[in-house]
């Protein structure tokens, strides 16, 4: 009678020494001692042992080193980008305030916080009727009227913030400051905020004029306030970005840009990140909760003075003669700008290199010709981008593809302000002083003004009026 063993390799019973295993065909010895037969024993899941987790073999170990330098790199990628915590719950603002630019376009430059000068809906259409003006000489400086529930407000540079009815032109109330206001105002709310030169950011009641609070920045204040879900954000000439809680005046972070990188125009903002220009010619985009990195797109010849416009998921801005585009959702990768440097140095040192290739989020570049320049920013929307240039031409192309176009139309004078679009007409002014009217899909004109002083400042509208800056300091109503 044969001695019954059990299988080491698979534990099957009753099969006999010195034999194949019936169901595994392995040897079954039958002088191995009972400990190694439970060793060999197979179990469902084994941490140790040379099958096992923590029994570390080469290829375990580069397989974990892989892991972790992916796991690494991801990371690098997303830190900036990810909301720090503290930050979230330490510094919220106490409300939840916004500009309401889908009932009000006038409340905000440039009508949306996108900056696209773009209001799909409009009640009625302006026909080209003046119905007030200020007269010349009655206004200073660069700031544009803000509209909304019949009130127009505006900076001055002679240290004064103006309330002025829109159906009459006649003042509401004053205050002033200690420096010029060459900020737009920005309304949400009851509140309306504007900065100075006298590096104050200022809140006030905008139907009586009363100083709700100040904060004062580290420098003057040109850019024009964004007020979003109870943010405030605006820009100083000393390379500070700040976030306030729009309530209170209460700083909740501010991001430096660095050395010579001063903030002239107004931020603006899409899907919870804040796009902004620095005087160094780059664009940033930072988490508009806590300030945090998200991208720095580098172009020596961008223009500072232009806010970044947002649509169709790019971001247009003049750069020199040119109009760019780059990638509204790109994230900047650590160090790759600092990599492609070296690499431009060593290429146009004839090293044997190949081309480096465009800086990361890069899309396209776009010029009006040979002979001239765009002298005004773009309007844009979903299925047009229309621009002026120095030789007087309104160029209406694809938004996407520039090269194809839509239409063009020529006037005298250079246009030297942004576009305004309300609904399915096109409104702009020339240098020449004309304002012109347009339908937006074919160009052809459906009526113009001569306001006989070049216009020097992207029209603005609201409370169913265009209102027009003139370069002799006037301030006109058209309806």
């Amino acid at each position: 009678m044969f001695e019954e063993k059990i299988c080491p390799y698979c534990g099957s019973t009753s099969q006999r020494a010195g034999y194949k295993c019936r169901d595994c065909s392995h040897i079954i010895s039958g002088s191995i001692p009972k400990w190694a037969e439970q060793r060999g024993k197979r179990t469902e899941m084994r941490l140790f042992g040379r099958s096992g987790l923590i029994f570390m073999t080469q290829n375990k170990l580069v397989a974990i080193t892989i892991i972790m330098i992916l796991s690494s790199a991801y990371f690098l990628h997303n830190y900036k980008v990810i909301p720090n915590p503290i930050t979230l719950i330490l510094n919220s603002p106490t409300t939840n305030l916004s500009s309401d630019t889908e009932n009000h376009p006038g409340v905000v430059i440039g009508s949306n916080f996108e900056r696209t000068s773009y209001v799909a809906n409009v009640a009625s259409q302006p026909t080209g009727q003046t119905i007030w003006s200020l007269g010349p000489g009655s206004l200073d400086g660069i700031s544009r009227p803000t509209i909304v529930d019949g009130i127009l407000y505006i900076g001055h540079r002679d240290w004064r913030v103006l309330a002025i009815d829109t159906a009459s032109g006649d003042p509401i109330w004053e205050h002033k400051t200690n420096g010029f206001v060459n900020s737009t105002p920005s309304v949400a709310g009851d509140f309306v905020f504007v900065g100075s030169t006298d590096a104050f950011m200022r809140a006030f009641d905008r139907r009586s004029g009363d100083l709700l609070w100040k904060f004062k920045g580290n420098g003057p204040i040109t850019s024009s306030p964004l007020i979003v879900n109870g943010f405030l954000f605006f820009g100083t000439h000393a390379n500070l970005m700040y976030a306030l809680d729009a309530a209170t005046g209460e700083e909740l972070w501010a991001y430096d840009v660095g050395f010579a990188g001063g903030i002239y125009a107004s931020p603006s903002f899409h899907d919870g990140v804040l796009y902004f220009t620095t005087q160094d010619g780059s664009i940033h985009s930072v988490n508009h909760r806590t300030g945090q990195t998200k991208m720095k797109y580098r172009s020596r010849s961008l223009s500072a003075s232009h806010f970044p416009i947002i649509e169709n998921s790019l971001v247009y801005n003049l750069s020199g003669n040119r109009l760019l585009a780059i990638d509204a959702e790109m994230r900047e990768i650590p160090a790759r700008w600092q990599f492609l440097r070296t690499w431009h140095i060593l290429y146009a040192h004839r090293w044997p290199l190949p081309p480096p290739p465009s800086q990361q989020g890069f899309k396209w570049w776009y010029t009006s010709g040979e002979n001239s320049f765009f002298s005004s920013p773009p309007a844009v929307t979903s299925d047009g981008l229309y621009i002026g240039d120095s030789m007087g031409r309104l160029l209406a192309r694809n938004p996407i593809t520039p090269s194809k176009e839509i239409w063009t139309f020529q006037t005298t004078g250079q246009i030297t302000t942004t576009p305004l679009i309300l609904g399915d007409i096109i409104y702009f002014g020339t240098s020449k002083g004309i304002v012109h009217a347009l339908d937006r899909h074919s160009g052809n004109e459906i009526w113009n003004l001569d306001l006989e002083s070049p216009i020097t400042l992207p029209i603005t509208y609201g409370s169913e009026t265009l209102f027009v800056r003139t370069g002799n300091g006037n301030l006109i109503a058209i309806h």
